[in-house]
């Protein structure tokens, strides 16, 4: 609606017309019944996040279609092209990772979106299972292993699936080790 005017004011002991009396009514019951947009929010208002539907791109302090802004960061769902200072695009922010031991009974220590892992039997063989997932077999995956008391040579990507990726872990003699920390991130669109 915009912002609430004040087209009539009435003074001290002066003869109230009912049209003009209730046109203020109606502004105000209209605007406070499904129709308050940003024009009648001050940028002071403080509203707290959780009362705001933050799960669509584009809803808060939008100026452009598609971007949003949070504390001086923009979120945008454009792609490609030179990236722009203070600007997150939701195809560049971490989708999934996960902190595992592999030794004994593979066993989750902290993850996001990873439901669970599978375990083959061929040594240092696992696959990360996605809670959500990925639009296809094209994202990309960081992963990382060992402590300070362990040599782990190397890490492998076996495969890509939409719900899963497939990776191996080696030790310094090219032989399958199951680490005793292993660390993977996924990037990529879902």
């Amino acid at each position: 609606m915009g912002t609430i005017t004040k087209p009539n004011t009435f003074a001290s002991g002066a003869t109230v017309i009912a049209a003009e009396h209730n046109s203020h009514f109606d502004d105000i019951y209209n605007e406070f019944n499904g129709n308050i947009d940003n024009d009648n929010i001050k940028a002071s208002a403080g509203i707290v996040g959780s009362k705001l539907d933050l799960s669509a791109p584009g809803t808060i302090g939008a100026t452009t279609p598609g971007v949003a802004t949070f504390e001086n960061v923009a979120l945008t769902t454009a792609s490609g092209g030179t990236p722009i200072a203070d600007t997150l695009y939701t195809n560049s922010i971490t989708k999934a990772w996960v902190n595992f031991s592999g030794t004994g009974t593979p066993t989750i220590l902290e993850s996001f979106n990873v439901t669970s892992l599978t375990t083959f039997s061929t040594v240092g063989e696992f696959a990360i299972n996605w809670t959500t997932t990925f639009a296809n077999n094209t994202y990309c995956i960081i992963a990382t292993s060992g402590t300070s008391a362990e040599v782990v040579g190397a890490v492998t990507i076996q495969s890509f699936a939409v719900d899963n990726a497939k990776v191996k872990f080696f030790d310094s003699n090219h032989s399958g080790t199951n680490p005793s920390i292993a660390c993977i991130v996924a990037f990529g669109t879902q």
